[in-house]
């Protein structure tokens, strides 16, 4: 509910970098000490923003090489605690928890008790985010621990706040005050520091109000509004953010009036103090207490400000909602084409978000593998430790098996060439499966999803009956042109995939009278037949009768057919028939636009692109590569003939008999 104020991440404090201008780059070229240099490699990670995390990467990697071959231990644990805490802001968490892990396990080897103590802090936040609460709890405990035996009263504090944390998000919220309350205990004893009070008391602020104790949970948000008016220290932008925490309460005691005027100050303030993420949910609650109120110019007003500003941040989360609440705000002043424009718009950005989030969820998959593997390389270099020792015993009756050991070892190397040698060719194998295979879901993703995107939409309107005759009729007819282009993307991936789980191989020959399949995918193909006014000739004999492959034959018809519609303009024409030409070939002949001649280098090639069609008709590239492949499994060959401006004929032959 009102959680605008993250309590773990509001804990986490980026390592003291060198003063602002200083030119880092010299310092390591030139440095004084290992210190030096490992600070001003921080300098350099620090001073790139989250779009250039490849540069903090590379800076953090050099950095590591640098303390590694120094054998500079200390700078070696800071460089992997300042790489996790940078990791959990701008990247993935698995990334950020290898880093972790690797500083603690260097400060734990050597002693480092506070370097020990701020790594428990940072794997505390790692594992709060990722929502395991069991090895937060655990390692927020462990740290609480270290700064008691440091006696570190800031660090005690910090522990406590971080278990008030994780109690809140594990809806334990009497735990999460009574630690809160410690924490609070602590610092008004010792260091009275205003900036700790604001996150305790917000900690408290947000379990009152998950407990539905508003008056108790407005008094800490006001709380901590005096606090940051009265401290020059304080970040500016604890001031919009209490506002607007204050706006949340009033809204959740349904005082909208009181609720408007906070998140208008809140707003104000954020404009003052250049506080973005304040600023857009400022506008953001605005506009939803418009249109609870049933203000709808306003309402939409807002939600149109709103949306520029989640654009201008990069915020896709705030851009759909605002997409959802102009829809809404537009279906309620009777606007339904804006509405539904909105609508197909909003369904576009969910299904990009959601790609994002996939591609992200992969990334940090191949993170935890990486951290996997390290732990796995540690386990290995211990168990090697081992044995070395042992081995400094036995290295008399080791040396007996030398010469054995080596030929043993060409004999392995050997062997492991040849294996590489395979691993390679399947590599390469897989390499151009996953193309096929990323350009298929490419189509998947964005051709059909595109379609039922704005279909979705189109239903939705109609549902609610807010689109008059004309309208309906319009967008019916694009629906259900959208329709049978998506029939066709699938029944193209559905044959694509009944190859290739079959092998490519599986023939079923039976006799097919090809006259009636033709007239089969014609009528199969009408609608677009008569949309465009084309004319349509089956010249194939009606007494031919083959021997093949009966749905091989009726999609390769179907999809040069259906090609063929495509390419063809209004008041065209489209001719099937069959050669006596001793090749035994049919031919589907249009007088369309053609193809170029460096189109028709690569026609059979899948490349998950295809050319629009006189009326923009849309296609995946797949059909044609489907039809090559089922016509010579079928004993033929698959020809074309083209000029531009002039027409398209394909040619392909099978297996006849005449009877």
């Amino acid at each position: 509910m009102v959680n605008n104020y993250s309590p773990l991440l509001a804990l986490l404090i980026f390592v003291s970098g060198l003063a602002h201008g200083q030119d880092f780059k010299a310092i390591i070229k030139h440095p004084k000490d290992d210190s030096t240099v490992v600070a001003a490699y921080t300098g350099l990670m620090k001073s790139f923003d989250a779009k250039a995390i490849d540069s903090v990467r590379f800076y953090g990697k050099e950095a590591l090489a640098y303390s590694q071959r120094k054998k500079y231990y200390k700078g070696e644990c800071l460089v992997n605690l300042n790489m996790g805490n940078v990791m959990l802001f701008h990247s993935g968490f698995a990334e950020a928890e290898r880093y972790c892990k690797e500083g603690i396990r260097i400060a734990e080897k050597y002693g480092f008790q506070e370097d020990l103590a701020r790594g428990y802090n940072l794997i505390t936040v790692v594992y709060g985010k990722k929502g395991d609460y069991v090895k937060a709890t655990d390692f927020a405990l462990k740290s609480l621990r270290v700064n008691e035996e440091l006696d570190d009263k800031r660090g005690i504090i910090a522990s406590y706040m971080k278990l008030s944390a994780i109690s809140v998000d594990l809806k334990k919220y009497d735990k999460a005050i009574t630690y809160a309350n410690i924490a609070d205990s602590i610092n008004h004893k010792t260091l009275k520091r205003k900036e700790l009070e604001i996150g305790i008391v917000n900690n408290k602020a947000i379990a009152y109000a998950e407990l539905k104790q508003l008056d108790k949970a407005l008094a800490m948000f006001n709380r901590i509004y005096e606090i940051a008016q009265n401290n020059p220290e304080i970040d500016d932008f604890q001031k919009p953010s209490a506002l607007l925490n204050i706006g949340m309460v009033y809204k959740s005691k349904k005082d909208y009036h009181q609720a408007m005027s906070y998140f208008k100050k809140s707003l104000d303030e954020s404009l003052k103090y250049n506080v973005p993420d304040i600023e857009l949910k400022s506008i953001q609650n605005i506009a939803t207490i418009y249109y609870d109120l049933g203000d709808h110019q306003n309402s939409l007003k807002n939600a149109l400000l709103a949306l520029e500003k989640s654009r201008s941040i990069s915020s896709e989360v705030g851009e759909m909602s605002q997409l959802k609440l102009i829809t809404d705000n537009y279906t309620q002043l009777g606007e339904y084409k804006k509405a539904l424009s909105f609508t197909t718009e909003y369904y576009e950005k969910l299904n990009t978000y959601n790609e994002s989030k996939n591609e992200k969820d992969i990334q940090e998959l191949e993170s935890l593998y990486q951290l996997e593997k390290t732990e796995e390389k540690l386990q290995i270099a211990n168990e090697m430790n081992e044995t070395r020792t042992r081995q400094r015993d036995l290295s008399i009756v080791f040396s007996v098996f030398v010469f054995g050991f080596m030929l043993v070892f060409a004999l392995a190397y050997h062997r492991i060439r040849q294996l590489n040698k395979q691993n390679m060719e399947t590599k390469n194998q897989l390499s151009e499966s996953n193309q096929v295979k990323d350009k298929l879901f490419s189509i998947i993703g964005h051709d059909l999803r595109s379609t039922y995107s704005g279909t979705l939409g189109l239903l939705q309107m109609i549902k609610e009956k807010k689109l008059n005759e004309k309208d309906m009729e319009l967008w019916i007819n694009q629906a259900i042109s959208q329709s049978y282009s998506a029939i066709e993307t699938l029944d193209n991936l559905l044959m694509w995939g009944y190859a290739q789980i079959k092998g490519g191989g599986q023939l079923n020959p039976v006799a097919i009278r090809a006259y009636e399949l033709v007239n089969k995918n014609i009528e199969f193909l009408s609608g677009n037949i008569r949309e465009k006014n084309i004319s349509v000739y089956n010249h194939v004999p009606d007494d031919l009768v083959l021997t093949a492959d009966y749905n091989h034959f009726l999609f390769i018809i179907r999809n040069l057919i259906s090609n063929a519609i495509k390419f063809t303009p209004v008041n065209g024409a489209i001719t099937i028939g069959h050669t006596e030409n001793g090749l035994n070939e049919f031919y589907v002949k249009d007088n369309g636009v053609g193809i170029s001649e460096d189109r028709l280098i690569k026609l059979f090639a899948f490349s998950g692109n295809s050319t629009e069609g006189t009326n923009e008709e849309k296609g995946t590239g797949l059909g044609l590569l489907l039809c090559k492949e089922f016509v010579e499994l079928n004993g033929g060959e698959i020809r074309v003939e083209s000029e531009l401006g002039e027409g398209t004929t394909f040619y392909f032959s099978m297996n006849k008999k005449n009877v």
